[in-house]
């Protein structure tokens, strides 16, 4: 089992001191933060500086001996090299056929001082010819030097960054919230975000961009604040809200008003990322330990979530809950650990089984709390961005989605969740060719992640690339066969190319093949299903569709509109629309679609309008199924950008 980092103790490497349990490289300074992964790989090729370390070694050692991709360790040491590239320190050699070599570069000594040469004096002509033309030469050099300098400085193509002073923040009379509390709450957060920097408002020789200002008012114990933003050279009003402490008791008024002014902040700095953020102390090793581990405990999670292992999910969910508490405990505003909190609370989007309206409330209320409390602690978190930008995108704000999501990616390139849910973003816009990229790199920053896995064969078939598709599907299959998840997209993507054939195959060599004849009872059922969905391919539709009919009375039932931890009401009415559109039921197929809309479930793009595999025309031809994508400005807006020049 490879080494945990947290029991590592320091070392050197060069002039860099290497921090495991920190997951941090220094030198003075400067500081660099990289993966767990790239650090356990660093530290073996550190210790055995100057030796070939074999490829076999390297999977042994930092990935206890599992079966990992090619691309997973390119990708390790592809970043090892880059970070070698930027310290100036190490390189690493690849010995062909063998292995890979760590190599410590030495610093460069200064040049000795060289005796000045005789010129003999039938050259001394020639050479005040060429003193005349060097010194020409260094004059242009000079100038273009000169040049360069002020293109860095007024290069108009340069991503811009912004000012923003703080102005007057009043009070009406005696609160419990002072002007000077919130004022520092917001200078604390906003200084914090890459691409903005505060000026004070008497410096008149730094005139600010923007200008922020606010009031308190009503009763001391539940006060209201108003927050505005104002564009300066305009004095226009850009943004305003308020925040009442009535309404609401945690988060309190001044953390969502601190929250939602540094959330609109990232949505007009988008991916403007210049600068440093604001120095701060690196959290405790201890806090990243726990971190790490919740993190890992929620990529399993996951997976028990797609192979309906329920008892597993919960336990898991417990383990990432537990790890947040402990990371919480030591740094209450470790914005990592208040994320877990976040998605410990956040799903399902309805109640869960044996849970209670007033639980549900409460539970979606801390998950609000925890991201209100990330985005006050870490605004530019990636993480934080991520989970923005998706709620974002689940409200329909399609612009503000993709800056906060661009934002993610451009501050940290290797986010996880920032690439993942851009992928998603970019797919639901129809841009799965830009999607498939940022889709592999989020496959491949999370190898052993089955549910980041699945981004890739998704954007394949949103891509029209089906065939692609489904042999990734099937890779995937084979090595998670438990995975009802994966068989369902694969499955649907099948069901809409409208043959029986391709169908039965599946079934057979997940039955067959995948399982001997013995597939566990979540699999075995799924697969019974897919067995009548065949049939009615083959124009044997009754066992279906009385199949589906049953499906949607149960979900037409309020009593029985959440069954646990499956899928929400909105993405099922939505799978039941393609099932019922391609085997011949277009008014129940036209019904579930537009409940599904409804409840702003968009889950299939590549079925919604321009999508790679649309319901059939015997659906999309009906008035009704066009009046869908105008009833909102948001939706018109979708299907415009969709049947956009970047779609494929």
């Amino acid at each position: 089992m490879s080494r945990p980092l947290a029991h590592l103790t320091d070392r050197s490497l060069g002039r860099l001191h290497l921090k495991p349990s920190a997951c941090e490289v220094i030198r003075g300074g400067e500081v660099w933060v990289v993966e767990p992964q790239l650090m356990r790989v660093l530290i073996l090729l550190a210790e055995r500086a100057g030796q070939v370390v074999s490829r076999g070694d390297l999977v042994e050692v930092c990935w206890d001996g599992r079966a990992i991709s090619e691309d997973a360790i390119n990708r390790v040491l592809s970043r090892l090299r880059q970070l070698g590239r930027e310290t100036g320190d190490f390189h690493i050699r690849t010995v062909r056929k063998v292995g890979y070599r760590l190599e410590i570069r030495a610093e460069a000594p200064p040049p000795e001082p060289q005796a000045a040469p005789t010129v003999p004096r039938e050259a001394s002509r020639s050479a005040g010819h060429r003193a005349w033309l060097y010194g020409a030469g260094g004059l242009v050099a000079c100038l273009l030097v000169g040049l360069v300098w002020w293109m860095a400085l007024h290069n108009p193509f340069a991503p811009k960054s912004f000012t923003l002073a703080l102005t007057d923040i009043r009070a009406d009379a005696p609160t419990t919230v002072s002007p000077e509390r919130l004022r520092a709450e917001l200078a604390h957060t906003l200084s914090q975000m890459r691409g903005l920097r505060l000026v004070a408002t008497a410096d008149k020789d730094v005139p600010s961009d923007y200008s922020l200002s606010g009031s308190i008012s009503g009763p001391p114990a539940a006060p209201t604040i108003e927050l505005t933003l104002r564009e300066t050279r305009s004095r226009t009003q850009v943004w305003s809200a308020r925040f009442d402490q009535a309404l609401m008791a945690d988060p309190d008024a001044t953390e969502r008003a601190v929250a939602a002014t540094a959330r609109y902040l990232a949505v007009v700095l988008g991916d403007r990322v210049a600068g440093r953020q604001a120095a701060s102390e690196p959290p405790p090793a201890e806090v990243a330990t726990h971190i790490s581990e919740g993190q890992r405990a929620l990529s399993q999670a996951h997976e028990a979530r797609h192979n309906r292992d329920w008892p597993r999910f919960n336990r898991l969910m417990t383990e990432v809950d537990t790890s947040a508490t402990r990371a919480l405990a030591i740094d209450p505003h470790a914005a990592g650990a208040l994320m877990l909190k976040y998605e410990v609370d956040a799903l399902p989007l309805y109640p869960r089984l044996d849970e209670t309206r007033v639980q549900f409330v409460e539970r979606q209320q801390r998950a609000l709390s925890s991201l209100t409390q990330a985005v006050t602690a870490d605004p530019d978190n990636p993480e934080v961005l991520a989970a923005a930008g998706r709620d974002m995108m689940d409200r329909q704000r399609w612009e503000d989605s993709e800056r906060l999501l661009l934002r993610a990616v451009a501050i940290d390139p290797n986010s996880r969740d920032g690439n993942l849910w851009y992928t998603y973003y970019l797919g639901l816009m129809n841009r799965c060719g830009e999607g498939l990229k940022t889709a592999r790199l989020a496959a491949a920053l999370a190898p052993d992640d089955i549910w980041r896995q699945l981004a890739v064969p998704r954007l394949l078939h949103c891509a029209g690339r089906k065939a692609e598709a489904a042999a990734l599907y099937g890779r995937i299959l084979g090595r998670d066969p438990s995975n009802v998840f994966v068989l369902r997209e694969y499955y649907l993507m099948l069901l809409a190319q409208e043959k029986a054939g391709p169908l039965r195959d599946l079934t057979r060599h997940v039955r067959h093949d995948l399982w001997r004849d013995g597939p566990p009872a979540p699999v075995s059922d799924f697969l019974q299903r897919m067995d009548v969905a065949a049939d009615a391919l083959d124009g044997k539709s009754q066992a279906f569709h009385r199949l589906l009919n049953a499906e949607r009375a149960f979900l037409d039932n309020p009593q029985l509109a959440s069954d646990g931890f499956g899928k929400s009401i909105g993405d099922r009415l939505f799978v039941l629309a393609v099932e019922y559109g391609h085997t011949g039921q277009a008014d129940a197929s036209l019904t579930c679609l537009e409940r599904a809309v409804e409840q702003s479930s968009l889950y299939l793009p590549w079925a919604l309008p321009y999508g790679a595999s649309p319901l059939p025309q015997t659906v999309t031809r009906r008035p009704a199924f066009q009046a869908i994508w105008r009833r909102t400005p948001q939706l018109s807006e979708l299907i415009k950008r969709r049947k956009g020049p970047m779609a494929f």
